[in-house]
C-alpha cells in the first residue's frame, strides 16, 4: 500500500495506464475503509469483586442533634437582692450571704464561667447546701456545659430547701432533657403532677413535645 502511494505520489501514470493508476488508488482507500470497519471495537471489563469492595464505604448520614431549650436565667434568691443585708449569720452547713456575694455580682454580670468557679468552691466547702449547687447548674446550662449543670442539679434537686424544691427540680429536668438522660421523662412527669408548682405547665407541655 505504502510503495503504491509512495509511486502514485512521485510518478505520473501514462496516459496509456491512467485507468490502472484509478484502480489501485481505489482499492488502496477501500482497504483502508475495511481496516478500520472491521477492527473489534474495546471491550471495557467488568469490575471485579475485589474492586468492589475496595471501593470507600458510604458515609452515614449523621443524626441530627437534640435542639437546646432556651434556658431562662434564675434570679438571684430575694434575701441577696440589690438592697443586700450583710448583718447576721448563717447556719454553720449553710454560706453566709458576704461569702456568696462574689459568685452572684459575676454571675448578675453574665459572667458564667466566673460564676461557676466561685459556686463550685462554696458547693465543696459547703457540700449540702442547695444555694451553690442551683446556681452553679444554671450557670453551666449557661454555659452549655449540659453534663456538669446535670451532676450539679441532680444535687441541688436532692439538698434544696422547700422553697427552691420546684426550681431545683424544674432546672434538674432541663438539664436532663439536654444531655438526652434516661431520668429526664421521670423528672418531667413528677413535676408536671406537682400539686401547686409553679413549673408544673411548662413541665407538661415539655414532656408532650419530646
Amino acid at each position: 500500500m505504502r510503495s503504491t502511494l509512495t509511486a502514485s505520489a512521485t510518478s505520473t501514470p501514462p496516459p496509456s495506464g491512467r485507468w490502472r493508476w484509478y484502480a489501485g488508488t481505489v482499492a488502496v482507500v477501500l482497504l483502508v475503509g475495511a481496516f478500520f470497519t472491521l477492527r473489534p471495537a474495546r471491550i471495557t471489563p467488568a469490575p471485579t469483586a475485589q474492586a468492589i469492595q475496595a471501593s470507600p464505604p458510604r458515609t452515614p448520614t449523621a443524626r441530627p442533634e437534640h435542639p437546646r431549650l432556651q434556658v431562662a436565667k434564675l434570679n438571684p434568691p430575694l434575701e441577696l437582692a440589690s438592697e443586700l443585708v450583710l448583718r447576721g449569720s448563717a447556719p454553720s452547713d449553710r454560706p453566709t450571704a458576704s461569702e456568696l456575694l462574689p459568685a452572684f455580682q459575676a454571675y448578675g454580670a453574665n459572667q458564667y464561667p466566673l460564676a461557676a468557679e466561685r459556686f463550685s468552691l462554696l458547693a465543696k466547702r459547703y457540700p449540702r447546701a442547695d444555694v451553690p449547687l442551683l446556681y452553679l447548674g444554671v450557670s453551666q446550662l449557661m454555659m452549655h456545659d449540659d453534663q456538669a449543670a446535670l451532676a450539679s442539679l441532680a444535687r441541688a434537686d436532692q439538698f434544696a430547701a422547700k422553697t427552691r424544691k420546684d426550681t431545683a427540680s424544674w432546672y434538674h429536668a432541663v438539664a436532663a432533657v439536654q444531655t438526652q438522660s434516661p431520668e429526664a421523662s421521670a423528672l418531667l412527669h413528677d413535676l408536671c403532677h406537682r400539686n401547686k408548682s409553679h413549673y408544673a405547665q411548662q413541665a407538661c407541655t415539655l414532656e408532650e413535645t419530646r
